[in-house]
């Protein structure tokens, strides 16, 4: 099973891509595309500020950017053991999430929104964005992950599948937004393609996405698992260069920092196993990394 967040800041600032900063070391500059973004605004949007150093934190705002967040939840039956665990701390993240202060700013997000996926080997729902504060988000997480498909489906399943139908709800908002995605999975994770037991688990189906600068920054956080579930069934070198579906997602961002050019970026975590969902802090993850990387214009 996976889950997918997608946060959009829309419309509030235009961050470019390396804005983000893991402390890792940067193996490349800003590109003119990327510098294109700095200060943009229109109407009474404020200018960004950004220094050399590229860091998110160094961004000058004057108020918090709306965010917008994806989830998509895999919902095959091997899920079936944690899928209301996952529920329950689905709840817990929407509420925190909407009442978590950022830093610098003394207060929560105000425009918050959520969109939810769910999928097996296919998009099974697909829904959003809902306002955070709209009964029926919640409703729609618990009529939507009740339960897993009784049928079951083979793993892999569909996470990259399930990150693309994410990337494609980001870019339909408004540009100069904040992305985050989160993967909940037990299993590897293929792109949509081949058949049962021909699977692909590459990302290069996500690639148009990850080369645009108008869905940055984006987080890809994950909560995974570190079995071979579903190794065996893929016609590339997926369960070959990947020990685990843990391994594979971080690789996909690994992927995305050199897709995008933004190799110093910090492009999201792991940030609990998804037997353990129900006790996740993603809320508090989220809100403290919007909160460390934005300054408010003095």
């Amino acid at each position: 099973m996976t889950l997918l967040v997608g946060l959009t800041a829309a419309g509030i600032y235009a961050c470019q891509p390396s804005s983000f900063n893991s402390g890792s070391t940067p193996r490349g500059g800003v590109t003119a595309a990327d510098r294109s973004t700095i200060g943009r605004g229109s109407g009474n949007d404020p200018k960004v500020e950004l220094n050399p150093s590229d860091k998110n934190r160094d961004t000058c705002v004057d108020k918090i950017p709306a965010v917008h967040v994806v989830i998509a939840v895999d919902k095959s039956g091997s899920m079936s053991s944690e899928l209301k665990g996952v529920r329950e701390g689905l709840h817990y993240f929407t509420q925190k999430l909407r009442t978590k202060e950022l830093q610098g700013f003394g207060k929560p997000i105000i425009d918050l929104k959520f969109s939810l996926i769910g999928y097996e080997d296919e998009i099974n729902n697909s829904g959003g964005p809902w306002n955070a504060d709209d009964p029926n988000l919640q409703k729609t997480l618990d009529s939507w992950f009740a339960k897993v498909n009784s049928l079951g489906s083979d793993a892999p399943e569909g996470g990259i599948m399930a990150v693309r139908e994410a990337l494609k709800k980001i870019s339909a908002q408004s540009v100069g937004s904040v992305n985050v995605v989160v993967l909940i999975t037990d299993a590897f994770s293929h792109d949509g393609g081949g058949r049962s037991g021909h699977r692909l688990g590459g990302f290069s189906s996500l690639d148009s996405y990850f080369m645009r600068s108008d869905i940055r920054p984006l987080m890809i956080f994950s909560s995974t698992s570190g079995s071979r579930n579903g190794s065996g069934n893929f016609d590339d070198d997926t369960d070959k260069n990947f020990k685990s579906g843990k391994e594979q997602i971080e690789g996909l961002r690994q992927h995305y920092r050199a897709v995008a050019n933004i190799p110093a970026a910090f492009v999201g975590q792991e940030f609990i196993d998804v037997r353990s969902f129900s006790n996740n802090t993603l809320g508090d993850l989220v809100a403290d990394m919007v909160g460390k990387n934005i300054t408010k214009c003095p």
